[in-house]
């Protein structure tokens, strides 16, 4: 499977330039620290890429349920697993649609949970 890269402009400070975002868990790992206003602009621009679809009951890879922003290319679906109360991102997975060389349509083939994230003073500080 070959990584595919997933861009989003991203208002930079600077008018004349705009950050593309490499991932769509970038996207949603961004707003940690950002004004509401600003986070609530990400989620709504990543809700008019095209093809993006509603999983109501997604589970991620620590068996939390959530609601899943979904996009599906090339036989595969990657969602973005929310908590419905929070909007809290928890996990993006990759989940097949069609049978392949990977498995049968159903088959889970990547699936990274987000359990905790924070601002901090410096690398390897976890106390936040």
């Amino acid at each position: 499977m070959t990584p595919r890269k997933t861009t989003v402009p991203v208002p930079s400070p600077r008018p004349d330039r705009t950050r593309e975002l490499s991932s769509p868990s970038e996207t949603f790992c961004a707003p940690v620290g950002l004004p509401p206003d600003t986070t609530a602009a990400l989620y709504r621009a990543a809700a008019l890429i095209p093809g993006v679809d509603i999983v109501p009951d997604a589970v991620d890879a620590a068996g939390r349920h959530g609601v899943a922003v979904a996009r599906t290319h090339d036989g595969e679906r990657i969602e973005w697993i929310f908590d419905e109360s929070t909007v809290r991102l928890l996990d993006e997975r990759t989940v097949l649609v069609e049978d392949n060389a990977w498995g049968k349509a159903g088959t889970v083939v990547t699936s990274v949970a987000l359990i905790d994230s924070g601002i901090v003073d410096e690398a390897g500080q976890t106390n936040y």
